[in-house]
């Protein structure tokens, strides 16, 4: 159990206080926390947390993007509501250090990107369980609120996509993806990726195989489109 002052920490962190505070000690019990069967950790927290922030994110993205099309605000939704985004504002916000993990279970090991991306939605969860859909959406806000304008991360999530057609446009076989090296610890692993089409490759690295693949496309097609310019 985390003491009231680091809850309060947690709490200011993220400019909403608990009426409930059991609310959010469970938001932050990782299931290796919960005895076996049970369900008081934060699985049924983050199922409703991930409703809550897609609800939120899309009001947003409609709001905030007038003129786009229902296709780029799906693909907008996609990055904004990917795990390296959640992920990353975990992070920002220090949420591993307040996860509650079984005693004989490796902190830095236990919290990955994923279960960081799924305790984000359960502390969102929480928050709307605790004061409502009001409440819900003020904490999205103050989470999320430096994310949006990020239209290099927006295009990277696309790059693999946009590589495939313009290969399948200019007859030639699809991109080729390789995984060169998996580095770093378990919980923090650096995979390099290398994609080939028509015997020009590109190279790159990401927090996961997915992202280092988005990575990499973008760098071949930069290439390609400066080939054939």
């Amino acid at each position: 159990m985390k003491s009231s002052s680091t809850l309060d920490l947690l709490q200011r962190k993220i400019n909403y206080s608990f009426r409930h505070v059991s609310l959010l000690e469970q938001a932050l019990k990782h299931s290796s926390q919960a005895e076996k069967n049970a369900i008081n950790h934060f699985g049924r927290l983050e199922f409703l947390g991930d409703r809550v922030v897609g609800l939120c994110l899309a009001q947003a993205l409609y709001q905030k993007n007038p003129k786009d099309k229902e296709g780029q605000l799906a693909k907008r939704f996609s990055y904004l509501a990917s795990r390296e985004v959640m992920s990353k504002i975990a992070h920002e916000i220090d949420l591993a250090t307040y996860l509650i993990v079984a005693r004989n279970e490796d902190l830095q090991k236990t919290c990955n990107s994923t279960v960081l991306a799924d305790a984000l939605e359960a502390l969102v969860g929480a928050v709307f369980m605790d004061g409502g859909f009001e409440a819900g959406h003020q904490v999205f806000h103050k989470l999320w609120s430096n994310k949006f304008e990020n239209d290099a991360g927006i295009a990277a999530l696309e790059s693999k996509s946009t590589l495939q057609e313009w290969t399948q446009a200019h007859g030639l076989e699809l991109p080729d993806y390789q995984v060169l090296d998996v580095s770093g610890p378990d919980h923090d692993p650096i995979h390099q990726v290398q994609v080939t089409v028509d015997g020009w490759s590109a190279q790159a690295v990401g927090a996961s195989k997915k992202s280092a693949e988005q990575a990499a496309a973008q760098k071949l097609y930069a290439q390609l489109i400066k080939r054939n310019s």
